[in-house]
C-alpha cells in the first residue's frame, strides 16, 4: 500500500472541504464589512456596528470549521503511523506501548518506536515536528476547549512555553499575544 499516496488524497480533501465550507461564511463577513447589500446599515445613534452578531457567527463558523479540519488532520496523521506500524510489522510490548503512548503522546512516540524499530529518524525526513506537535495539541484544545463562551480555544501556559510562537492562531490572536508579551503579562 502506498501509505504516502493515501495521506496526501486526504490533506487535499480536508483542505477542499475548509476552503469550499467557509466561503459563505467569508462571504458573509465581507458584505457586512463592505456594508453591501442585504448587510446595510441602518441609522443607529447605539455606536455598536450594525450586524455584529451576523459577523460574529459567521467568523466562529469559519473557526469551527477550521477546529473539524484540524481534527481530521491530526487523525489522519494518527493513522498515517498506525499503518506504517502494521505495515512494518513492528511488535510492541502491549505494557511497553501503554506506557511509551501516555508518557510521550503518540506523535512522540511513534517517534521514538520508529527509530527504535526501524532506525527511521522523523527529524532526518525534513518533517518540522514541532509543528506536527503544535497540530495535535491545538485538536485536543479545540475537542477540549475548557470554555463555553468562546468558540476559540486557548493555549495552555506549558504548551506556549513549549511553543511561544504557535502556528495555530488567528492574526488577532497573534497581536493580542504579542501586546501580552510585550506588556509582561502571561498568556
Amino acid at each position: 500500500m502506498d501509505v504516502a499516496w493515501f495521506l496526501v488524497q486526504r490533506v487535499g480533501f480536508i483542505r477542499q472541504l475548509y476552503s469550499d465550507s467557509t466561503v459563505p461564511f467569508v462571504e458573509r463577513m465581507r458584505l457586512i464589512e463592505a456594508k453591501e447589500p442585504p448587510f446595510e446599515p441602518p441609522y443607529s445613534e447605539d455606536g455598536e456596528p450594525a450586524f455584529l452578531t451576523e459577523w460574529i457567527e459567521a467568523s466562529d463558523s469559519v473557526q469551527v470549521l477550521g477546529h473539524a479540519c484540524v481534527s481530521m488532520l491530526a487523525g489522519a496523521l494518527h493513522v498515517y503511523f498506525e499503518t506504517w506500524e502494521r505495515n512494518a510489522r513492528i511488535e510492541i510490548d502491549p505494557e511497553v506501548r501503554t506506557r511509551l503512548f501516555r508518557k510521550k503522546g503518540w506523535l512522540r512516540a511513534y517517534e521514538h518506536v520508529f527509530m527504535q524499530a526501524l532506525g527511521v529518524r522523523l527529524e532526518d525526513s525534513g518533517v518540522d515536528i514541532a509543528l506536527l506537535e503544535q497540530l495535535v495539541l491545538a485538536r485536543n484544545r479545540t475537542q477540549h476547549p475548557g470554555s463555553l463562551t468562546r468558540v476559540t480555544p486557548t493555549h495552555a501556559p506549558k504548551d506556549l512555553a513549549k511553543h511561544p510562537s504557535p502556528f495555530f492562531l488567528t492574526d488577532r490572536e497573534r497581536e493580542l499575544l504579542a501586546d501580552s508579551e510585550a506588556s509582561g503579562f502571561d498568556t
